[in-house]
């Protein structure tokens, strides 16, 4: 009995003895992030979303659909990404994102100004008949509401 009574006092002392550390709370994420959504000269969806990561801009996300001729008809396909960490730094409000994935592997390039980003895409995509074709195209992006 005495041995669970020391064991209770000492552990009364001993946690009432720590003081909890302040904890130290860093905003984690991009900051000021701003979405444009539009369309490509296609007439397909196309959307950009850029935000401030230490001081930097960057590209945080981004979505651009296009078609191509494919046996006889039309495809749709939809090249996308997102990651917080940022995709591709603006500088001077200009952007290039390399899109490496198996289908399509190409480039994203475009302009900051104000409320719109416009750009270009220029993709290698392997169609179903396992032939590579070259799709480009511009789009006109506006800043969401």
């Amino acid at each position: 009995m005495k041995s669970v009574l020391f064991i209770f006092i000492i552990s009364v002392i001993f946690f009432t003895g720590c003081d909890k550390e302040d904890e130290v709370v860093n905003p984690s994420g991009p900051t000021n992030v701003t979405e444009y959504e539009g369309s490509s000269d296609q007439g397909k969806n196309c959307s950009i979303k850029i935000g401030d990561i230490s001081g930097k801009r960057y590209i945080l996300k981004y979505s651009v659909s296009f078609t191509y001729p494919v046996l006889g008809g039309t495809a749709t396909e939809t090249t996308s990404s997102e990651n917080s960490a940022g995709i591709a730094e603006l500088q001077n409000n200009s952007f290039t994102i390399n899109v490496n994935s198996n289908s399509p592997k190409g480039t994203i390039t475009g302009q900051r100004s104000n409320d719109t980003v416009t750009g270009n895409f220029n993709f290698q995509v392997i169609r179903i008949s396992n032939d590579t074709i070259t799709v480009a195209g511009t789009f006109n992006l506006a800043k969401k509401q």
